[in-house]
C-alpha cells in the first residue's frame, strides 16, 4: 500500500516574498497615453456637458440633415429655408 507524501511547511530560502498584486503579473508596466490638451477638454468634455454625447463643432452634418429635412416640404417658406440650406451647405461644406 503507497501512502501520500509527507508535506514540508518550512519556507523555501529562494522563494520570493513579495505577495502577487490583483490584475495579474504584468511586471509593474501600463501603457501610457499621450496626455490631453486643454483643446480635447474642451471638445469633447465641455462640449459634451451643454451639446449632449454628439456634440461636433462641424456644422456639416446638420446642415445635411436640414437639407433632406426639407426636401419633401413643397410650401414657399420651406422652398426659402431649402435654398437657404443649400448655399450655407455650399459655403461651409465644399472644399
Amino acid at each position: 500500500m503507497e501512502t501520500a507524501p509527507a508535506l514540508d511547511f518550512q519556507p523555501a530560502l529562494t522563494a520570493s516574498r513579495i505577495p502577487p498584486l490583483p490584475g495579474g503579473a504584468n511586471g509593474g508596466r501600463f501603457r501610457m497615453r499621450e496626455p490631453t490638451s486643454p483643446k480635447q477638454t474642451l471638445e469633447k468634455t465641455i462640449g459634451w456637458l451643454f451639446g449632449g454625447p454628439d456634440y461636433t463643432t462641424d456644422p456639416c452634418p446638420q446642415i445635411h440633415d436640414n437639407v433632406y429635412g426639407l426636401l419633401p416640404d413643397t410650401s414657399d417658406e420651406g422652398r426659402r429655408r431649402l435654398a437657404w440650406e443649400l448655399r450655407e451647405y455650399r459655403e461651409r461644406c465644399r472644399p
